[in-house]
Parts: C-alpha cells; structure tokens; sequence
C-alpha cells in the first residue's frame, strides 16, 4: 500500500523552503518585467540607469537585441514571469488531479527563464557593451530559479526512483494476476506528481530556438525614415534678413523650388529685406557673427593678435556664470551682414544659416544635412563612426550642421528626472558651439576630439583646457556664458521637442536625429551601408 513507499509521500517536488524561494523570485521577476515592459513601450527611461559608460540602459532597450519581431522582448518576460508567479502558488498544494501537468509546466517555464536569461546576460557583456541594471536583476531570477527547479526536480526523482519503480512494477502485476493487490494511492501519487521532465525539456529548447532565432535571422530595424511636419515654422538663426526669409514663401526664399532631393538656397546679405517690424537698432551683439563664414580674411590676423578687425565695432560687457563678477571683457560684433547661406528644410517649416551653426564641411556643399546630438550620447559616439567614413566617402559635396541638443535638466528643460539628467552635457554643448562660433574651421577638429572614444566624453577639465588652446581665449570666454549662446542651445532643445512632438510614434526618437530634407532617420543603426543608402535615397547624393 502507500506506506511500503513513504518516500512518494514524504518528499515532495518541491521542499518548503524551495516552494517559497520559487515564489520570492517568481513574483520580484514579474514586477520588475512589468516596469520593462512598461518603459519598452512608452519609450521611457529607466530610474537610476541612465549613464553613458557600463552601464547604460538606454543603450541596451534601444539595440536591435531588445526586440523580437518588432515586439520588445519585456513583453515576452512579462508574459513568462507572470505565468510563473501565478503557478508558484499552487506549489506544494496536494491532492490536484493536475499535479503532474503543473509540475511540468513549472519545470518548462523555469527553463525558458534560465536560459533566456543567459542569452540576454550574453548579449550585454560581449555584443551590445552595455549592462542593463534592471534587466540584468530580471536575468539573475530566471537563473536562479531554473537552478533551483531543475535540482530539486532532479534530486526528487532520483530520491523516489525505487518507490516509483515497485508501483510500476505493481501495477503491471495488477493486470496478469487481478488477485494482486492494487495500491491505488501509490500509483495515484506517481502519476500526479511526477513530471513529465522530456516533455518541459522539449518545450523549453523549441522556445528558446524560436526566441534566439528569430532576432538571428529577422533582426529588428531600430530606426525610422519618416516625414515630420512641424506644426509651426522654426527658425534658427539671429539675423533680420535671415527672418524675412523664413517669412517669405519657400518660392521667395530660394533660388529654385525646395526638394528634399538636393538642398537649395540664397545667400543673404546686407542688402536682403527686413521685415517693417523689425528694428535693427535693437539688434544685440550675436556670438555667431564673430568668425563666421563669410567675415573678411583680411581681419584674420589682427584678430588671432586680439586687436579689432577692420570694420567691426568693440563692446564691454561683463562675463557671466564662467567669469568673476565685474570681469570686463571684449565681445566683437561685425557692423555689416555678413554674407550667409540659408537653407530650408522640412517642407520649408525649419529655416537655418548654415553659417552661424557648427558645420562640418563648407556651408557652400551642394549637400546639407542636419544632425541633432548630445556629447554625452552613446549613440550619438557611435554614429560619429559612420559620418567620418561618410564624409570621406561623399567629401566635399556634403556638408553636416550640428545642432547640441545636451541631455540635462540645467539647460533642457524637458529632462525632468534627476535620474535621466547627463552631468556636464550642457558644458560640453557650450564649448562646442563657442569654438565654432568663435573660429568656424577649428569647429571640425574640437567636435572629432570630443567624439573620439566611442563610449565617452572626455572630463570637462580636458574639455576646457582643449577649447581654449583652439581659440582666442578672449573671445571664448566672453561667448562660453553669453545669453545668446544659451539661447541658441534653448532653439536646438525645442526643435528636438518639436520633432518628438510630430514623429509618428513608431519605434524610439531619441539622439542622434539626422534631419535629411523633408524626412527625419532616428533611432539607432550601427550599420554604415544603412545609413549610406538614407542618406543616397532622401538626399540624391552620390559618392564621389
């Protein structure tokens, strides 16, 4: 009878103690699935993970691994975790005819959280670079859970072997001599409680195949080309004629119809009309008119020796935030227009001077493009790879507009979490658009330096002694802390807010964003022929 085998009664699958392990880890994986899931399809940042370095979780929810088919692959935790959350507690009830099917699907699920785990936990370390905080807590539970079901799984069949053979030979007995007694207990107890450990092993390898196959074979696109329009015209840029051109109709203010193909654009110059409300009296010193593009060459000497170039106008004015307080210094304002080069893009809605941004390449490139970025952005570093090749690729025919958009709350006001806030991105912003303010061609060699290493920005130590070896330390100084330049970093992080506003919901928008005619590339690629060929179809550009 059932006594004669008093270990299919004494020890079941799952001790007391395992039973309440299984359930902690059950349930603490679930909620912190939960929160991935929820962050994966808000595309929101992840509380106290948003470094740049190690770990860095944007970094790992926004690479092709995090997605399976387009889904987030939180979707495919959640769903798990939850399953075993629910089925732990069951665990350990007796006198279920479904036992053995709950043992079992206990057993499989364990081992499709053991092993997916491993394979993201692996993905991290060796491919993405970067460690995920939260996800790496989710991966330790479905560890140390299948560690923990599978040992007792195989402990308690390899403790009840001899008890589970006599019933099965008792069994067989039964049916030659119906005289023999039958132990309905013993023979009830084995066919409920075993699990059915080929059947949970199976299962769990066909979903792990599908799971790791499908992101081998069908990786996910982690971008989007779209069209974004804007709902009000934006217009970077501080000069009156440059602002009757974007009051202007496209047709007005360019020289041949705008296309999203090929960039046009007219100079402007002192001559260009301004608008009857504005009034050039009010005009204060611009940051952007000290070396620009079109300033006379003539000049170049007597400003790198500090003195006041020819034809332009001396002011003081004290130094902000940077200098000490009452420090005078010298700001130079050129007395003409200098000639620029206005652009429109996004079917006319954003109106910029290639001119007075940061520009990589000639602002008279047949080519434009915009990028928006952050220094401290792993993205961004990583895209800096690719418009490297580019620019070597298409040369001269391409020009690049950088427009620092920094990621933290001091200068952003739409980064409101202490947490997602990156120290130090607005320092980095404003050196870099002051160097290239300051001396537009030594723009493209400061922002390769800061972009050298791909997973980080150097010290801001470094950064500011490296500025100030590039320019006269006069000038930078006194366009480093100035309203404009503040200013200028304000129109940049509400042009990003304007396109996050309009995009079309579709995946992630966050930096790097390359503005590409009428259309807008985000999200992340790594790819370099993925970006070559945008760039070839929205542009028209060929390699030289």
């Amino acid at each position: 009878d059932s006594m004669s085998h008093p270990a299919l009664h004494e020890q079941p699958l799952f001790r007391p103690r395992v039973r309440w392990a299984v359930r902690v880890l059950a349930w603490i994986a679930f909620g912190l699935s939960a929160y991935l899931t929820w962050t994966s399809i808000g595309h929101l940042p992840i509380a106290g993970c948003a470094g740049t370095g190690l770990f860095d979780c944007d970094a790992v929810h926004n690479s092709p691994w995090s997605r399976w088919l387009s889904l987030p692959v939180a979707i495919g935790g959640l769903a798990c975790y939850a399953s075993l959350a629910g089925l732990s507690v069951l665990l350990g009830w007796t006198n279920l005819p479904a036992s053995r099917w709950l043992n079992t699907l206990v057993v499989l699920l364990s081992a499709v959280a053991g092993g997916a785990a491993i394979w993201f936990a692996m993905l991290q370390v060796a491919v993405i670079g970067s460690i995920c905080v939260a996800c790496m807590a989710v991966h330790g539970c479905g560890i140390a859970l299948a560690i923990l079901v599978l040992w007792s799984t195989i402990r308690w069949l390899r403790d009840t072997r001899p008890a589970r053979i006599s019933a099965s030979s008792l069994a067989a007995l039964r049916t030659v001599l119906p005289t023999v007694p039958r132990s309905q207990q013993t023979v009830a107890a084995v066919r409920d409680g075993v699990p059915l450990l080929n059947v949970a092993l199976s299962g769990a390898a066909a979903i792990l195949a599908v799971l790791i196959g499908g992101q081998i074979l069908f990786p996910t696109q982690t971008y989007t080309v779209e069209t974004v329009a804007l709902d009000q015209p934006i217009n970077i840029g501080h000069s009156a004629a440059e602002e009757s051109i974007a009051q202007a109709s496209p047709g007005e203010s360019m020289a041949q119809p705008h296309t999203a193909l090929r960039v046009s654009s007219k100079p402007v110059t002192k001559d260009s009309p301004t608008p009857s409300s504005a009034d050039p009296n009010e005009a204060e010193p611009r940051e952007a008119d000290v070396g620009n593009g079109g300033r006379n060459p003539a000049n170049l000497d007597r400003e790198n020796s500090g003195e006041a170039p020819q034809g332009t106008a001396v002011s003081s004015h004290s130094a902000s935030a940077g200098g000490a307080s009452g420090e005078s210094t010298a700001d130079v304002k050129t007395a003409e227009q200098s000639p620029g080069r206005v652009v429109q893009l996004l079917n006319g809605k954003l109106t910029l001077d290639v001119t007075r941004q940061p520009i990589l390449g000639s602002p008279d490139a047949p080519y434009i493009l915009v990028e928006l970025l952050s220094y401290d952005c792993l993205h961004c570093r990583q895209m800096h790879r690719i418009v490297q090749q580019a620019r070597e690729k298409y040369g001269d025919q391409l020009a690049i507009v950088v427009l620092p958009v920094p990621l933290e709350a001091s200068c952003n006001k739409y980064v409101t979490s202490l947490s997602a806030s990156h120290h130090g991105s607005c320092t980095l912003a404003r050196f870099a658009m002051a160097v290239a303010a300051v001396e537009p061609a030594a723009f493209s060699e400061f922002h390769d330096w800061l972009m050298a290493d791909e997973e980080k920005a150097p010290p801001i130590e470094e950064v500011t002694a490296k500025a100030y070896r590039s320019v006269d330390r006069e000038r930078l100084r006194a366009l480093s802390y100035s309203d404009e330049l503040k200013k200028k970093i304000s129109n940049n992080v509400e042009l990003f807010a304007a396109l996050q506003k309009q995009h079309s919901e579709q995946g992630d928008f966050g930096l790097p964003i390359q503005i590409l005619g009428d259309r807008v590339m985000s999200g992340v690629t790594t790819s370099p022929a993925d970006v070559f060929r945008i760039w070839e179809e929205q542009l028209g550009i060929k390699p030289r």
